[in-house]
């Protein structure tokens, strides 16, 4: 089994207030991890050929570190995603390896996730209507900086040996 590695920076006034902002931080999180778990899902379904998506279970690990080695403030996410699913037959496991996701795909699957939670959290703080798209879309060009991929490989795999004479110790 495979694993690939995920950091998600964040920077500006949105790092600071992940930084003070407990709940935000797990929520942000919590969003990380169902985007990379769907994406992963979806691709498993069309690689594999399987009608349903719901069974198979993605492994995915989300670590937080909140400072830099100066220790100034510099929130970012470090994921642990497996390369695959595992799928539940009768009393075995069996992992179904996913096609490689595309950074592009994840940051702008990440990007809505990021908009959905802001505008549920502006629905539920004090707007008197519901938040129309068009009015968020205006407050997402403003606010939310727009995502781009800062390392130079990200289809590069963390090659971790899991059975075995195991290099992971």
């Amino acid at each position: 089994m495979e694993y690939r590695q995920w950091v998600l920076s964040f920077g500006g006034p949105l790092a600071v207030r992940l930084g003070y902002d407990r709940s935000l931080l797990a929520a942000v999180s919590r969003r990380l991890a169902r985007v990379l778990t769907k994406d992963i899902r979806r691709s498993v379904k069309q690689r594999h050929a399987l009608a349903s998506v719901a069974p198979p279970h993605a492994g995915v690990v989300v670590v937080v570190q909140r400072f830099r080695s100066d220790l100034g403030l510099y929130v970012h996410l470090h994921c642990l995603v497996t390369d695959g699913a595992f799928e539940e037959r009768g009393g075995d496991l069996d992992f179904l390896d996913a096609s490689p996701p595309t950074p592009e795909r994840m940051l702008a699957s990440f990007r809505y996730e990021l908009a959905k939670l802001w505008k549920s959290a502006l629905e539920r703080r004090g707007e008197r209507t519901r938040v129309r798209w068009d009015r968020m879309s205006r407050l997402i060009a403003r606010w939310l900086p727009l995502t781009r991929v800062c390392h130079p490989y990200p289809e590069v795999r963390f090659r971790a040996r899991t059975q075995g004479r195991s290099p992971v110790r």
